[in-house]
């Protein structure tokens, strides 16, 4: 996933567009976040080697 998807994940988890049966679990941690720290998370998550 590029830093763009990663980031519309996220705020899938937010309104409940994105994610599986445990979504509700993604949902909860992604509340936490503001809309900067989502776009920080994102490209953090870009630097990870697969």
């Amino acid at each position: 996933m590029n830093e763009e998807q990663i980031s519309q994940a996220l705020n899938g988890y937010l309104d409940g567009s994105y994610g599986g049966e445990l979504k509700i679990v993604m949902k909860v941690e992604a509340q936490k976040l503001t809309k900067e720290e989502i776009q920080s998370v994102a490209k953090y998550i870009q630097t990870l080697k697969k």
